[in-house]
């Protein structure tokens, strides 16, 4: 209870009372109890007090709530009609308003799908490098790319002339691209397409090297080139075409390191320069050792020194650290 409500209750006894002491002494002077006209007069006063602080403020509290609930009722009767009236107009507005929104997604994935439909993904020529390489069939199970593969004529007839060769060598290579493309073909979730090609002008295609062919044939069908041949990828990227390079690929997922980062390798040939070790990291990237060629064999501790970045892959050059030394014999 608050303390106003317990000041107002006071107030209201005070009040009453007071009003009970005058009622008493003027229009009813003449009654008394017990002969007593002060004691008549007393509980007059007390019972008018006790009135004023308990039943008038509840009497009051429910007038109040009756006032207001007439006020509402009233007030609801008389604002219905409007208020359906409104909330119908604001439903129809609304109503429009989903259905327009419907519509364009409606239209938006219609035009998505048939620009899908129209303008599927480039396809992908093959060189012959990159077939024999293998990597190629590695990354197309992987899904990372899942466009349309073509395999000119003469790349297939490249192939064969490779695995009907004399030379060892060339047949192996030959063969192992022969077989790669059957596993491709033979997957169903790879589309593989072997096209014959022939240059507008056959006077210019006889003497065509099979770059040259690749990047005529690339222009005329707006296709991507995939390919580990670092001439062909030069020669392309001149001409404008899109380059889908393996070695590059496989360069952006190795492991990176970076100068003075410490590591074990195992060196396990000479080098290039004089004195120079060679050792690989496990994801094949070369590390030349500086004055490590009478290491070779051993594992040793080494720090990177510098990283050269190049488009035929990345090599590192390194050091070995003191405490790995070559012991003197």
């Amino acid at each position: 209870m608050s303390l106003s409500f317990v000041i107002i209750r006071a107030l209201l006894g005070i009040i009453f009372f007071a009003g009970g002491v005058f009622l008493s002494r003027g229009a009813l002077s003449d009654f008394h109890i017990f002969g007593n006209p002060y004691l008549a007069q007393s509980l007059i006063a007390l019972v008018s007090g006790v009135f004023g602080v308990f039943a008038v403020p509840f009497i009051a509290e429910k007038v109040r709530r009756w006032f207001e609930s007439l006020i509402t009722v009233t007030v609801a009767k008389t604002l219905a009609p409007w208020t359906k009236q409104v909330s119908k107009q604001v439903g129809k507005q609304i109503g429009k308003a989903v259905s327009r929104r419907k519509k364009k997604s409606s239209l938006k994935h219609q035009a998505s799908s048939q620009a899908s439909r129209f303008h599927p993904p480039a396809s992908v020529i093959l060189d012959t490098s990159v077939i024999i390489d293998g990597r190629l069939l590695d990354i197309l199970k992987t899904g990372f790319l899942d466009a349309p593969l073509i395999v000119p004529q003469f790349i297939l007839d490249e192939l064969q002339r490779l695995a009907d060769s004399g030379a060892d060598l060339k047949r192996q290579r030959g063969r192992r691209g022969l077989e790669i493309l059957d596993e491709i073909k033979s997957d169903g979730s790879i589309h593989l397409e072997v096209r014959d090609f022939t240059l507008s002008e056959q006077s210019e295609s006889k003497g065509e090297e099979v770059d040259k062919q690749l990047v005529q044939m690339a222009k005329k069908l707006k296709a991507k080139i995939a390919t580990v041949d670092f001439n062909l990828n030069k020669a392309a990227s001149i001409s404008g075409l899109k380059i889908l390079n393996v070695n590059e690929l496989a360069n952006s997922v190795k492991t990176v390191v970076l100068p003075g980062e410490k590591m074990k390798l195992k060196v396990v040939q000479k080098g290039k320069e004089a004195g120079q070790g060679v050792g690989y990291l496990e994801d094949g990237t070369m590390v030349v050792v500086e004055e490590g060629e009478e290491m070779i064999g051993r594992e040793v501790s080494v720090e990177v020194s510098r990283i050269l970045q190049t488009a035929a892959g990345r090599m590192v050059f390194s050091k070995s650290t003191k405490s790995q030394a070559p012991s003197s014999k």
